[in-house]
């Protein structure tokens, strides 16, 4: 919302906050919504909505704004890992692999060492490059 003023956005966001931690999941992904049209200008409603997404198994939706996500902020960890399990849960591990091994190497991640070790532990073979 182009007009809106940073305290009507800031009130809006904490109100589905509220919703999201009080479970009412489908209240909050609508009122989230509402607030990502501009991406570029305030991405944490888009985050939190992508974060939904993925809790709520809407692989899909969340592997595309984690999508639009990691590409407009590169840098964002909460954003590469959410694309990772995105495109995990869509069965799509060579492409997560590839997300991991892009943010891994201009950035340190601890999660991502994590994660490794969890999969290694597990056996999960990861894609060769």
């Amino acid at each position: 919302m182009k007009n809106e003023t940073r305290s009507d956005y800031k009130r809006r966001f904490e109100e589905a906050i509220r919703l999201r931690d009080s479970n009412r999941l489908d209240e909050a992904a609508v009122a989230l919504r509402a607030l990502t049209s501009d991406r570029s200008d305030r991405p944490e409603a888009a985050l939190v909505l992508a974060e939904l997404q993925l809790r709520q198994g809407y692989f899909r939706e969340s592997t595309k704004l984690f999508s639009e996500l990691v590409e407009m902020y590169p840098a964002s960890e909460k954003a590469s890992l959410g694309l990772f399990h995105s495109l995990w849960g869509i069965g799509r591990r060579e492409d997560a692999v590839a997300e991991m091994r892009r943010y891994r190497a201009d950035y340190e991640s601890m999660e991502y060492r994590r994660l490794l070790r969890e999969l290694d532990a597990e056996g999960v073979s990861l894609p060769a490059k």
